[in-house]
């Protein structure tokens, strides 16, 4: 099919305009921005497939300068016939008439017969398509374009072997991924690599079992040696510790007995009363009271006399019979604690006879002294009595003192730590203390160390005596070994499989791939001057790549903009020579589609132009000056009209 003329009565800015005289091959239109090539595309369109419907969003270039809206293209099909298609208002797409050179006006139906099936949409996409078209995947998406494409590479066995390979495929990925954790091999990989470290683990400790049993043995000895020293140390620090508490309690105890050494030198008695001088005043008293019993007195009057302050002195003596015992008893007991031996209760009998005695003497003496000696005993007997309190509470606190340096020292001997104080100060026993304090805490340290290691190893040596643990791990490593063999082979048989289908298809694919792609991969290898080999349409997926020369595959993602519309220019022009092998060839129609093309694929992309020329008639619209003289370069007896002022001249 070739236009050969057309009219214009009113369609956007033109009215009444007629070209006549357009090429079969190329027809080349340029002109400014706006000066009607968009609505010159727009017409053809309307005239061969309606107008557009007033409630949609696209222009339905109403007649602007006058004229009824619409118009007729002549044409010539390839068998010679001659037709008018004329298009003018009225229902909804306006009334199209199919008039036959020298005979009547046909019907609308008539007109889909000479377009061979060709529709709207397809029309649009492929046959007369501007920037915006080319520009749009989803202008290729379309059911009528799509099926053109993938309709001719189809079919149930080849659906059958994509299905194949990707059951095999998913297969082999639920096997193994080199960066999976769940996959079935890489669980068993895992596995195996933990129990090959736990046998490692096994059989090191095996080898070192004899090591541990000797090391076990030198720790055991240390250990005594160790323990022994630490015995000693605590020792020696416990023994510093109750050197420095004894000084104090000495020291005291020393004070008490210079205390105590004042009392015994103070008379009425001294340190140098002996017993011996005690039991002869003893037996002098005894002679004076029974002289005293054996007399009378005469005189009562005398006797009453003598009644009152003897009565007075009976009971004076019966108090301080009891200070002399307790006076006696502390004297000795000073005497005693000073000597470091106890006081016994026979001992303290003894001492309260003697006092007794020295009491009856007494009162034999104050019977026979006048009352002023009787005062004199009296005020004597006062002061034994002061001294006799001082005596007790020396006592006392010797007493408490012993106990308390009994318990510091405990089992030492009090003579040995006399000695020992006597020759150290506190400044150095204060730093012998610090120094066995820091020792002891050192080697306490290192034995608890020890004796961590010594469990640590006694554990590990019972693990090995009794352990079944190494002929477990290596039966699991060889289940293992087993499980994983399995898997690898239907993973490799799989993968043998996939890899065999996927050679089988790529071949099938270049040698029975779509005519449409076909003819597309001859024309983008042109338009992009040899940079790609040509079109590539995986069986059983509707989608195109384009393939380097070394067999590798882009999809249209990975394109930049220019290179993707030389693609889906590709892709029309191979659609188009494929219609026109099998229906009348349609005129193709063109609008500005080079401006994102790089000089060299732009001259390119003009010489398939001129290609697709020789088998239809191409009308292309562009305001470039350059690109009519890239085209007009392939194809020298291209018509050229201009555009300007609403009108088209030649």
């Amino acid at each position: 099919m070739k236009f050969l003329d057309f009219y214009i009565d009113g369609f956007g800015i033109f009215h009444d305009l007629e070209v006549q005289g357009l090429s079969p091959r190329l027809n080349l239109f340029i002109g400014d921005n706006e000066a009607g090539k968009s609505t010159l595309l727009a017409f053809f369109r309307a005239v061969l497939f309606g107008f557009e419907s007033r409630s949609s969003k696209n222009n339905i270039y109403p007649p602007l300068c006058g004229g009824s809206h619409g118009g007729h293209i002549r044409l010539k099909l390839e068998d010679g016939r001659e037709y008018t298609v004329k298009r003018s208002p009225g229902g909804a797409q306006g009334i199209a008439a199919t008039i036959q050179i020298g005979g009547g006006e046909q019907s609308e139906q008539a007109l889909s017969g000479i377009l061979k099936g060709v529709t709207k949409d397809l029309y649009k996409n492929i046959f007369a398509f501007s920037l915006d078209e080319l520009q749009e995947l989803k202008s290729l998406e379309s059911e009528d374009v799509s099926s053109c494409i993938y309709s001719f590479g189809a079919s149930a066995g080849r659906t059958s072997a994509i299905d194949v390979e990707n059951l095999l495929d998913k297969r082999m990925k639920e096997l193994f991924a080199p960066r999976g954790e769940v996959k079935e091999i890489n669980k068993l990989l895992q596995s195996l690599n933990q129990t090959s470290k736990l046998i490692e683990t096994i059989e090191k400790r095996s080898e070192s079992y004899n090591e541990n049993r000797k090391r076990l043995q030198e720790i055991e000895i240390q250990l005594g040696s160790l323990d022994a020293e630490i015995a000693v140390k605590r020792r020696a620090a416990e023994e510093l510790k109750m050197l420095r508490q004894a000084r104090p309690v000495l020291a005291e105890i020393e004070q008490v007995e210079k205390e105590a050494e004042a009392v015994l030198d103070s008379p009425p008695f001294s340190k140098t009363t002996s017993l011996e001088d005690i039991a002869r005043h003893e037996n002098a008293i005894k002679l004076a009271r029974e002289s005293l019993y054996s007399n009378s007195i005469p005189d009562t009057a005398s006797a009453e006399g003598i009644n009152l302050p003897w009565e007075r002195i009976n009971r004076e003596i019966a108090v301080r019979r009891a200070f002399r015992f307790i006076w006696m008893s502390a004297l000795i007991g000073v005497a005693m604690v000073m000597a470091g031996l106890s006081i016994t209760s026979g001992v303290l009998l003894a001492v309260g006879s003697l006092i007794s005695a020295i009491s009856f003497a007494a009162i034999g003496v104050m019977y026979k002294a006048s009352q002023k000696r009787v005062r004199n005993l009296l005020e004597e007997l006062a002061a034994v009595e002061n001294q006799c309190a001082s005596a007790r509470n020396m006592i006392t606190k010797l007493e408490g003192l012993k106990s308390k340096l009994t318990a510091i020292i405990g089992e030492y001997g009090l003579g040995d730590i006399a000695k020992k104080l006597a020759a150290a100060d506190e400044t150095k026993l204060a730093a012998d203390a610090e120094q066995a304090e820091r020792e002891l805490l050192e080697i306490d340290q290192s034995s608890r160390h020890m004796y961590e290691e010594l469990g640590r190893l006694k554990q590990e040596v019972e693990n090995a005596e009794r352990s079944d643990e190494l002929a477990r791990e290596l039966q699991n490593k060889e289940s293992l070994i087993t499980e994983l063999d399995k898997k690898a082979e239907e993973w490799a048989v799989m993968a043998i499989a996939c890899g065999l289908l996927k050679r089988a298809r790529e071949k099938y694919e270049k040698e029975k791939q779509p005519r449409v792609i076909t003819e597309a991969s001859a024309f983008v290898k042109t338009i992009t001057c040899g940079a790609y080999s040509g079109i590539n349409s995986p069986i059983g997926k509707k989608l195109v790549q384009l393939e380097l020369p070394n067999g590798t595959r882009k999809n249209i993602n990975e394109l930049s903009r220019g290179t993707r519309e030389q693609l889906y220019l590709a892709l029309r022009f191979g659609l188009i020579r494929e219609y026109g092998a099998n229906a009348e060839p349609m005129p193709v129609i063109m609008d500005d589609i080079l401006v994102n093309f790089d000089p060299k694929r732009a001259d390119a992309a003009a010489q398939a132009i001129s290609e697709l020329a020789e088998s239809n008639q191409i009308l292309f619209f562009t305001c470039h000056p350059e690109t009519i003289a890239k085209l007009r370069n392939t194809d020298p007896s291209a018509q050229c009209y201009t555009i300007a002022n609403r009108s088209i001249s030649a």
